[in-house]
């Protein structure tokens, strides 16, 4: 907005500074531009690999061979041993091995053992040997009512059923069971009310015009308050500061 001499007049609104995306926190990698405020390990740096010939390469290397028993206070001897090879006893040496023994065979002496039996094979038969076996004996039925040394139960037999002259023989041709009809409890014990229902009366008002479903119109019906909002306002238009915004 210039003024009456030709310069601007500066708004206050429009020197606008940077928003907090602008700022960077500083980084918690590295080692410069660490953040001072964090803790910090030691950082190393690794070189590149020396030649050969290098003026730092002084030690000696493997090809010198110092023997592993070598140490700084000299030569460690530990005790050795040497396998050689197998003798010869001679001929006449010939003691039984381990496994020619049986130990298992002969008792334990001083010890108690149960007895022993060996079976011999079966002798061959002799020709007056002519008495009966085992299995000719045969041993008597234990079932039924005809056994001479044991006591048994008494026995019945069924018949086939006779239909004359049987007691399932009906000569007076009575009335069963199924015959009657059972009578009504409600003759002979407490009986609960007992209720009719008439039919449908019709009143008077039913027979008049009334409304359906379809007369009615919900989306007619008055509905509450709306409101529309404006254009935005500008940005330099000084905010409304009333009196209890400072409380």
């Amino acid at each position: 907005m210039p003024d009456k001499d030709g310069c601007e007049i500066p708004i206050a609104a429009r020197y606008r500074g940077p928003g907090p995306a602008k700022y960077l926190l500083p980084p918690t990698l590295g080692y410069d531009p660490h953040d001072a405020r964090r803790w910090r390990s030691p950082a190393y740096s690794l070189a590149k690999r020396l030649g050969e010939n290098g003026p730092g390469v002084c030690s000696p290397g493997p090809a010198h061979g110092i023997e592993p028993s070598m140490i700084r206070t000299g030569k460690v001897h530990n005790p050795t041993y040497v396998m050689g090879q197998r003798l010869d006893h001679g001929v006449l040496f010939r003691s039984p091995a381990p496994g020619t023994y049986s130990p298992e065979k002969y008792p334990v002496p001083h010890q108690r053992w149960a007895p022993c039996y060996s079976m011999s094979k079966r002798t061959q038969s002799r020709s007056r040997d002519s008495g009966p076996g085992p299995s000719a004996y045969t041993v008597p039925n234990m079932m039924g009512p005809q056994i001479p040394h044991t006591k048994s139960n008494p026995c019945y037999t069924m018949r086939p059923q006779t239909y004359v002259g049987g007691f399932a023989v009906d000569y007076a041709k009575t009335p069963g069971p199924a015959k009657y009809d059972p009578a009504d409890p409600r003759l002979v014990r407490s009986r609960g009310p007992l209720y009719t229902m008439r039919p449908l009366t019709r009143c008077d008002w039913e027979d008049r015009n009334k409304p359906g479903p379809g007369a009615y119109s919900p989306d007619q019906k008055s509905g509450a308050s709306a409101y529309s909002m404006g254009v935005k306002h500008s940005e330099f238009t000084a905010p409304l500061i009333l009196d209890c915004d400072a409380m």
